[in-house]
């Protein structure tokens, strides 16, 4: 076969840390929102309130944010745990779970853990990696969320246990699809 030649632009300068962060969290319908990192992504709390319409608690998060600086451009991890107070966790980038396959997650009470991973440069934040992990504890029904650019949609498709160790749940939401999901663990009576 013959040569093929491509021209590629060259990387442009990287954002600093304090604007790849503010551009991962402003990605439209993002929860990051509800509690943005700090400028170096120092953690911060808020609450994320059920759509409209929807008779659930408020839901208590924790976000910050890890950067890593590649040529050209950022790396973006947005972390999250529910409830905010709660213990820290950190899923690894990358990580995947094969199906009925656990991971330990802290404590004993209901509790969740996320987290949304972007490329970022001078021009765009793109989404490259998401997973949620959540175990539950009480009794009840509740919804996962799914963040889609700009709407957020509940799915009642989740129940909370009976309270007697209730096992680690898993969901993966390959690289480059939508939505980012988060289960509304507050639903769950401990």
């Amino acid at each position: 076969m013959p040569t093929v030649e491509l021209h590629v632009a060259a990387p442009g300068p990287t954002e600093s840390t304090t604007a790849s962060i503010e551009k991962a969290v402003a990605r439209p319908g993002s929860p990051f929102q509800a509690c943005p990192p700090g400028p170096q992504g120092q953690a911060r709390t808020g609450t994320l309130e059920p759509a409209a319409g929807e008779n659930l608690p408020p839901l208590s998060v924790r976000c910050w944010a890890d950067v890593r600086t590649e040529a050209g451009f950022d790396v973006v991890g947005l972390n999250l745990v529910a409830p905010g107070d709660g213990p820290d966790y950190t899923i690894a980038e990358g990580k995947g779970l094969r199906p009925g396959e656990e991971v330990d997650l802290p404590g004993t009470g209901s509790f969740m853990a996320a987290r949304w991973t972007f490329v970022v440069t001078d021009t765009y934040a793109r989404p490259v990696y998401a997973k949620a992990l959540t175990r539950t504890a009480g009794a009840g029904e509740f919804p996962h969320y799914e963040f889609r650019r700009d709407e957020r949609r509940s799915l009642y498709n989740n129940v909370c246990s009976d309270g007697d160790g209730a096992p680690n749940t898993w969901r993966h939401v390959p690289t480059f699809a939508w939505p980012f999901e988060l289960d509304w663990i507050s639903a769950c009576s401990e």
